[in-house]
């Protein structure tokens, strides 16, 4: 699973990009992100409309989603790549 996610907005406007191949990481950590994945593509993706508030484009195996990381699911997502 090819996984992209670019994270914009935010008070200070830094960009931050990840980039990540589930097949090149080890058994335990491609299950887990791969799952993490299944369970956000099947929640409601919506950007949020706050000014200075964070937006997420993830982009997995060539599906785009725009999301504000509110729901649980793409929460833990995005929290799992951007901490890797």
């Amino acid at each position: 699973m090819r996984i992209g996610l670019t994270r914009s907005g935010g008070f200070s406007g830094l960009m931050l990009r990840r980039e990540i191949d589930t097949a090149t990481l080890p058994a335990d950590q491609r299950r887990t992100i791969e799952q993490l994945a299944t369970r956000a593509r099947v929640e409601r993706a919506a950007p949020n409309a706050e000014a200075d508030a964070f937006e997420y484009e993830i982009n997995i195996d060539g599906a785009r989603y725009i999301v504000d990381g509110s729901s649980p699911a793409w929460h833990s997502l995005i929290e799992c790549l951007t901490t890797r």
